[in-house]
């Protein structure tokens, strides 16, 4: 959330985000402190304005978002859950952050020789810019841990009315950790 904060008020500080709704002004204006817990609510709010006015709005814009979401945990604070050379372990470290951030849904994680099945239950509403954001996510996941991602491609979803979100991630080449 912090980074997401951070980035919508240099937008908005930079003549980026005119017009926002009070609602999303006031989050804005708020006091951040990266230790505190926040309504998930609040950060789907910033989260879909970010995609909106600050990216095009596209399915690959919210992936590139989750890119660098994972980019920013993975390589910082949760740096432990990042597996150098096996991807399937990596996801399944998703199970754990998912329980750190979110008190909804479940999210499992079910690998398999060159690949993955992403599954959360109980997130019946979940926006198309969230889900997209997620697997924005696993794909970084997967390339961090030093695979090559050959597809990432949603199987189930929410926004198309059914009650689960199931992601199928495959990757080819291991390559050596740097």
């Amino acid at each position: 959330m912090v980074l997401l904060v951070k980035m919508l008020r240099a937008s908005r500080k930079a003549g980026r985000l005119d017009n926002l709704e009070h609602e999303v002004g006031t989050l804005l204006d708020q006091r951040v402190i990266i230790t505190a817990w926040y309504p998930f609510e609040h950060f789907l709010k910033l989260l879909i304005v970010a995609h909106q006015r600050l990216a095009d709005g596209s399915d690959e814009a919210a992936r590139k978002m989750g890119d660098m979401a994972a980019s920013e945990m993975l390589l910082g604070v949760h740096r432990s859950f990042l597996s150098p050379g096996d991807p399937g372990r990596t996801l399944t470290a998703l199970e754990r952050v998912w329980g750190r951030y979110f008190d909804f849904g479940t999210l499992t994680v079910h690998p398999e020789v060159s690949g993955a099945r992403v599954v959360i239950a109980g997130y019946e509403d979940m926006p198309r810019t969230h889900g997209n954001v997620l697997i924005g996510w696993a794909r970084t996941a997967v390339s961090l841990s030093g695979a090559d991602v050959n597809v990432a491609a949603v199987r189930r979803a929410p926004w198309e009315g059914d009650p689960l979100f199931e992601v199928w991630t495959s990757w080819g080449t291991l390559n050596p950790p740097p």
